[in-house]
């Protein structure tokens, strides 16, 4: 993940810009700045315990699954951050 750049990843442009403003370069900042803290959010099909990434300023809900999805293609797992799947809403 480190040599990886947040850039390169093809994350929208709204949720690269927030992690870049977060001085979030590499996938690898962004891995580190998911285990920080503990905040539970409730998406419509996702229960998704993202840590620190709701603390970066402008990264919603959508923008948080986003990346969390890209470090899921990258390998990390992210069930420790996904607890829950309902198929309902989806």
């Amino acid at each position: 993940l480190a040599g990886i750049q947040t850039s390169d990843v093809g994350l929208s442009a709204r949720s690269y810009n927030c992690l870049r403003r977060a001085g979030l370069d590499t996938m690898a900042d962004v891995f580190r700045k998911a285990e920080e803290g503990n905040v539970t959010v409730n998406l419509t099909a996702w229960t998704v315990d993202v840590k620190g990434l709701l603390g970066i300023r402008n990264l919603g809900k959508k923008s948080t699954l986003e990346v969390l999805e890209k470090l899921e293609e990258y390998g990390v797992d992210i069930s420790k951050y996904v607890t829950e799947y309902e198929l309902e809403g989806m």
